[in-house]
């Protein structure tokens, strides 16, 4: 099974109180429905709610147009969130807090590598080439614009 990246501690009254949900897949869907990693029971939530995903730079929540909202500490959020320590969130009327156990590592220097450790399992990762345009681009637009050029001057 995969590695455990963050958990979900419900805080709401009731008989769940205190359990913890896994949240092993780096995207996660959670509502009411249950096509979604995390399903919640309760009729506050919508069926595809939202989303909890951890990216390059950290946790986001975003929220997919639900009826009764997210909320990262108390806070309604339309869009995304970046989500910072271990917050409490709110789907509709369910109160659950964040425990992030993956973190991403720090950026590396300008054209490094990184290390990233998630559950447990280190990995290498190479920095994704910005900016550079290929070279077969550059002819192309060369080719066009002499195309263009040539086709106005034939008929002048």
């Amino acid at each position: 099974a995969p590695a455990v990246l963050a958990e979900l501690e419900i805080v709401k009254e009731g008989p769940d109180k205190g359990r913890r949900i896994e949240i092993r897949d780096a995207l996660s869907h959670i509502g009411r429905g249950t096509h979604n990693e995390v399903a919640f029971a309760d009729d506050s939530v919508s069926d595809t709610h939202a989303k909890l995903q951890l990216r390059d730079d950290g946790w986001y929540v975003v929220d997919l147009g639900s009826t009764n909202g997210t909320f990262v500490g108390g806070v309604r959020i339309s869009g995304e969130r970046r989500l910072e320590g271990a917050p409490d969130l709110r789907f509709g009327g369910v109160r659950v807090r964040f425990h992030p156990l993956a973190e991403p590592a720090p950026a590396p220097a300008a054209g490094g590598t990184r290390r990233v450790t998630m559950g447990g399992v280190e990995r290498e990762l190479a920095p994704m080439p910005r900016g550079k345009v290929p070279v077969w681009v550059w002819i192309a637009g060369a080719v066009v614009i002499a195309l263009i050029l040539f086709l106005i001057l034939q008929r002048t």
